[in-house]
């Protein structure tokens, strides 16, 4: 440790060293560079490939929180819709293990899930009186 740094751990993923201010000058310069949300930023970008996988993003996509609901209305573009659909095409690869898919079409596979995915997250369809669904 150098001095004027402390370490400490923000989670137990996250190591960072953040400068202690040793006067208001010090503190102006780096409000930009050193600041705990700053470096929270860039420990996430540095993992962020690794946490935001293909299977990560299709599990976000079908949250039933609330908050996270419209988080995926606000943020589900196009790039994560083709992520989703790799995800169900590596689910759904012959020999497709789900009894209840008769096809061997991957494209009426997908379109068959986008009509579920819309029904789900319109509350239409099987999903417009689900009980089981906490504030859904």
């Amino acid at each position: 440790m150098t001095a004027g740094m402390l370490n400490i751990f923000i989670f137990p993923f996250c190591f960072i060293e953040l400068t202690t201010v040793t006067s208001l000058s010090d503190a102006e310069s780096d409000i930009e560079e050193d600041t705990l949300s700053t470096n929270i930023f860039v420990a996430w970008d540095k993992r962020k490939e690794r946490l935001e996988h293909e299977y990560a993003v299709t599990t976000w996509s079908l949250s039933l929180l609330p908050e996270i609901r419209l988080d995926v209305r606000k943020n589900f573009d196009g790039d994560k819709h083709l992520i989703v659909e790799k995800v169900i095409t590596k689910l759904h690869e012959p020999p497709c293990p789900n009894p209840d898919i008769t096809t061997e079409s991957m494209t009426e596979i997908i379109d068959l899930y986008w009509k579920e995915y819309c029904d789900f997250d319109e509350k239409t369809g099987i999903f417009e009186k689900r009980a089981n669904f906490p504030n859904f």
